[in-house]
């Protein structure tokens, strides 16, 4: 039964949003919070001599542009990723994709794992399937970055500054949470089928899953 709790507190985090204390403010209180945001990159990117990357756009209007998108929906999410020592520009912006699929992916993790920490039985879980639950983080993680890579094929906007011989690049990614939920939710639901941790897999587990899904459309 404790360990049926523990796959339970598993797969009821795909149902909230990573963020979701962030996101559950009034859009007032959101629309205020990126105005502030949005004077503060102004601010950063003019003093450390930033220029847009691969557009001919200026800074400002990718700026508002970019918090526009955040304020139409609270769904509408932000994945800040800085690079640094890239010889190229184009190598900048591969890298920079590779990082958010990597922290993205560990960030989904990270969070899983702390709601798991903190459900009840989970020592007696752990002592038992100590294997089984590091089994599934690895494959949860390598199937997050794979699935979820389509989020972030198109970047919100980048801004990138010379540094020596080699470039600074930071990119803004926008991604919607519902959306990258239901691939989170498909990621673990598949990671979990190739860990044994001791429980019958059964149809109601299954089940589950999908009334999740379903309960966000």
């Amino acid at each position: 039964m404790k360990k049926t709790v523990i796959i339970y507190s598993i797969l009821f985090l795909f149902a909230f949003s990573i963020s979701n204390n962030v996101y559950s403010q009034s859009n007032r209180q959101r629309n205020k919070a990126y105005n502030k945001e949005f004077k503060k990159k102004k601010k950063e990117f003019k003093k450390e001599g930033y220029k847009l990357s691969g557009s001919s756009r200026s800074i400002d209007v990718a700026l508002i542009e970019h918090y526009d998108k955040l304020k139409e929906s609270d769904k509408n999410q932000e994945l800040e990723v800085t690079v640094e020592n890239c010889p190229t520009e184009h190598l900048c912006k591969t890298k920079a994709l590779a990082n958010a699929l990597s922290l993205y992916a560990t960030l989904s993790s990270n969070y899983v794992r702390g709601r798991i920490n903190s459900s009840e039985g989970y020592d007696a879980v752990l002592e038992d399937d100590e294997n089984a639950i590091d089994q599934f983080f690895e494959g949860f993680e390598i199937l997050v970055q794979q699935d979820c890579s389509q989020l972030f094929n198109n970047t919100s906007f980048a801004v990138i500054k010379k540094t020596g011989n080699t470039y600074k690049y930071k990119v803004f990614y926008i991604y919607n949470e519902d959306e990258a939920a239901k691939l989170r939710e498909d990621a673990a639901e598949r990671a979990l089928k190739k860990v044994e941790m001791g429980i019958e897999w059964s149809d109601r587990i299954h089940d589950f899953i999908n009334e999740g899904f379903e309960s966000e459309e």
